[in-house]
């Protein structure tokens, strides 16, 4: 088990933080899609925002920040599947 490095605070700004870039990424795409720009433009404009909000609601789930512990593995660890869920999730989005 990993020792938190957060507070209880500090969980809910990014559990927030985590909703409201979800929030961003779901516009954006419905914006993307009404005007139905290039598919392959959406993994550039939706990634950055769906891996901040991934990255913040892991961060908030697991009480673990990676900026104050950037080499330990659990940092490493949200990072990898931070990219991954949002990596694959882009993907889909820009087939649907």
């Amino acid at each position: 088990m990993v020792k938190p490095n957060i507070d209880l605070k500090s969980r809910a700004k990014r559990l927030i933080t985590g909703i409201v870039f979800i929030l961003v990424t779901a516009y954006t795409w419905l914006t993307l899609e009404v005007n139905m720009l290039n598919r392959g433009f959406y993994m550039l404009v939706l990634i950055i925002p769906l891996f901040i909000a991934i990255l913040s609601i892991l961060e908030s789930a697991f009480c673990h920040c990676v900026l104050k512990d950037k080499r330990s593995r659990t940092s490493i660890r949200l990072y990898a599947v931070s990219m991954v869920i949002s990596i694959i999730t882009t993907a889909l989005l820009s087939i649907i």
